[in-house]
């Protein structure tokens, strides 16, 4: 990256993907697995963030070529956001199918996992579960992988 400018619109583009696509596309259970993901994630919105400065200084020297250029550029700029707006949509439809999911889920974990697991969903750092549940930290992990392995199972059991 090149400018300020577009290290904070990469900073934004990974935030963006991240809320958008993070739980939907991680199914993954170890906090290394995660990391590798969000890397994975970031890298992309570099590129993708230097590809289109590369474009804007492509197209800065060409714009008087081509009279309707502007007429273009904001016809583009509404179908992406119509596109967004769609996608914002689905997005939405698919956390509340996974607040519903987790509703429903949550009770039928045991006890130890269902309260790390609400913990976690609360925000919490695994040290300040197992200080907050009296468990070890090692205990925490285990119960929270021992979890996020019932969940997968019930999912297939869950109909929305």
């Amino acid at each position: 990256l090149h400018s300020e400018g577009e290290i904070l619109d990469a900073i934004s583009e990974t935030a963006d993907r991240l809320g958008r696509l993070g739980a939907k596309n991680f199914q993954e259970s170890t906090l290394g697995q995660f990391r590798a993901y969000v890397r994975t994630v970031a890298n992309t919105a570099c590129l993708d963030v230097q590809r289109k400065a590369s474009r804007r200084k492509e197209d800065a020297t060409h714009e008087d070529e081509d009279p309707l250029r502007w007429e273009r550029v904001q016809a583009d700029a509404h179908r992406r956001e119509r596109e967004l707006q769609g996608a914002d949509e689905e997005d939405d439809e698919d956390l509340d199918d996974g607040r519903d999911f987790l509703a429903w889920a949550l009770p039928q974990l045991s006890e130890k996992r269902r309260r790390v697991m609400e913990c976690l969903l609360e925000g919490k750092k695994p040290e300040e579960i197992a200080d907050l549940l009296g468990m070890e930290r090692n205990t925490v992990d285990q119960n929270k992988r021992r979890a996020l392995q019932d969940l997968n199972e019930l999912k297939e059991q869950w109909t929305p």
